[in-house]
């Protein structure tokens, strides 16, 4: 496997969208029980009349997939492929309370038809004028890496030389409330400094252009990819790591950083610290999620972290050349991502 990121778009709770330059050191992280996305202006991007009737995770998603597509210099995609753990949350909730309401009576249609899905993919898709391979995928904590599967097929196959892929999910709050309820997010306000103390909620949209050839707006390349289901047994996860450097024709050796998705579950967060003991103990590692928080798509604040890192290594020569991302969700989805300097 050979993806050459061509192009960047992020929407996230870092102010990292319209960001001339990149550091690390620039991140921000918090002790807020929740992230939220800042948002740009978004009337540089989609029509003052349109703009009116999209929810927010619409507008972030086209913004950040527009904002790719500039980045790569080019205006139409040959495919667009997203993934998403709960789609639009906003306009589901939007129809659902209608119902209630309005005690099931004349109701407006809107919110339903945008709270698929697959929106973001076709608003994309009927705003730029793409006509080709749309697809949106939902596999939970895999979403991303499942749209990532597909663009690699697609690009392999020769269906498509270039594809526009994307991982978004938004945090409303009736969602917060109620996952903070059911304790997937633990964390309280104002717990102190140590983001292992409960789970933050987070949301973002990250998209990515990607090809089979490099170009002069190249960023990073995708070497190798792996997605396992199944329990968080040091070993057999180990071996899932060494399988996906081995496909790349890499060693753990080889790796200069690499990227945990650390949460603060401190159930789910034993695999990252039995890793780090074992696979990872000669390795330098750094977590993402301090900045992203946790939601089914954060890998791919991952990717765009480590392709911003490898890019700067042109210009830092202490930077990464080589980054191996990990991230499990729920302790039962675990995706390996390996990302090189072009």
């Amino acid at each position: 496997m050979e993806l050459f990121i061509n192009g960047i778009g992020i929407i996230s709770p870092q102010a990292q969208f319209d960001a001339a330059e990149f550091s690390i050191d620039s991140l921000q992280t918090t002790t807020d029980s929740r992230l939220k996305c800042i948002e740009p202006d978004y009337k540089n991007f989609i029509n003052a009349t349109q703009l009116r009737r999209m929810s927010r995770m619409i507008k972030i998603g086209i913004a950040s997939a527009k904002s790719c597509l500039q980045n790569a210099d080019i205006e139409n995609p040959g495919a667009i492929i997203t993934g998403t753990g709960l789609g639009c949350i906003e306009d589901t909730e939007k129809f659902l309370l209608s119902i209630i309401d309005n005690d099931e009576q004349h109701l407006s249609p809107t919110p339903f038809i945008q709270s698929t899905h697959n929106t973001v993919g076709g608003q994309i898709a009927l705003l730029i004028g793409c006509h080709e391979y749309n697809f949106t995928y939902v596999h939970r904590g895999l979403s991303f890496e499942s749209a990532l599967l597909d663009a690699s097929m697609l690009l392999e196959e020769g269906s498509a030389e270039t594809v526009l892929v994307g991982g978004i999910d938004e945090l409303t709050d009736n969602s917060f409330k109620l996952l903070s309820e059911l304790g997937i997010y633990s964390r309280r306000e104002k717990v102190g400094a140590n983001f292992s103390d409960g789970v933050a909620g987070g949301e973002g949209a990250a998209f990515f252009l990607l090809s089979k050839k490099r170009n002069e707006k190249s960023i990073s390349k995708i070497t190798s990819l792996k997605c396992y289901t199944g329990q968080s047994y040091v070993d057999v996860i180990s071996k899932k790591i060494v399988e996906c450097l081995l496909e790349a024709g890499k060693d753990i050796k080889d790796i200069e950083l690499v990227l945990t998705g650390n949460s603060g579950n401190r159930k789910t967060d034993l695999i990252y610290h039995e890793l780090k003991n074992t696979l990872f103990k000669n390795s330098v590692t750094q977590t993402f999620k301090q900045y992203c928080g946790e939601y089914y798509t954060a890998s791919s604040f991952a990717l765009w972290l480590a392709s911003k890192l490898i890019h700067n290594s042109s210009l830092l020569s202490s930077a990464p050349t080589s980054i191996l991302i990990y991230n499990n969700f729920g302790g039962s989805e675990h995706s390996i991502i390996l990302v090189e300097k072009c």
